[in-house]
C-alpha cells in the first residue's frame, strides 16, 4: 500500500475550546461529587441517594466525553496522531487504518476506523477535508 495523497490538508488539527471546557467540566464534577458526598454523609434519605447515584452517572459520563476527545489531530505522511489531555498521543500508521468515515448529520464529526475495528474520533476535522482523506485513503490502496 501506498501512502495516501495529503495536498490541501492541514498538518494539525486542533481543537481549541476543548481543554478550557474540559477543565470547567472536571471543576463541576468535583464540586459536585463535594456536595454528593457531604449529602451522603447527612443522614441521606432515598432522595438523597438517588440524587446522588444520578448526579455522578450524567456528570461523569460528561466528563469521561471531555476528557477521552482529543486535542489535536495530526495528519502525517506516515499515519495519522491522536493528542489527548496531558500530552498522551496515539499514532496510527496508515496500513492500521481501514477507512475514514466522515461525518453526517446524525454524527457532527468524522471518524477513522482502524484495522482492530477501533474507531478513533476526527473532532476537528472541517467535513471537506475528511471527504479528501477518504477518497485519498481509497485511492492509495
Amino acid at each position: 500500500m501506498s501512502r495516501p495523497d495529503l495536498t490541501g490538508l492541514q498538518p494539525v488539527y486542533r481543537v481549541h475550546l476543548g481543554r478550557a471546557l474540559r477543565w470547567v467540566v472536571t471543576g463541576a464534577v468535583a464540586l459536585i461529587a463535594a456536595s454528593t458526598v457531604h449529602r451522603l454523609l447527612n443522614h441521606p434519605d432515598g432522595w438523597d441517594v438517588g440524587l446522588a447515584v444520578g448526579q455522578v452517572v450524567v456528570f461523569g459520563s460528561l466528563l469521561l466525553q471531555q476528557w477521552r476527545r482529543p486535542d489535536a489531530v495530526f495528519v502525517l505522511e506516515d499515519g495519522l496522531v491522536w493528542q489527548q489531555s496531558f500530552r498522551r498521543r496515539t499514532a496510527v500508521p496508515w496500513h492500521d487504518v481501514r477507512e475514514v468515515r466522515p461525518g453526517s448529520r446524525r454524527k457532527g464529526y468524522s471518524s477513522a476506523v482502524l484495522a482492530n475495528g477501533r474507531r478513533l474520533p476526527l473532532v476537528a476535522m472541517p467535513l471537506p477535508d475528511a471527504r479528501h482523506l477518504a477518497d485519498a485513503l481509497t485511492a492509495s490502496r
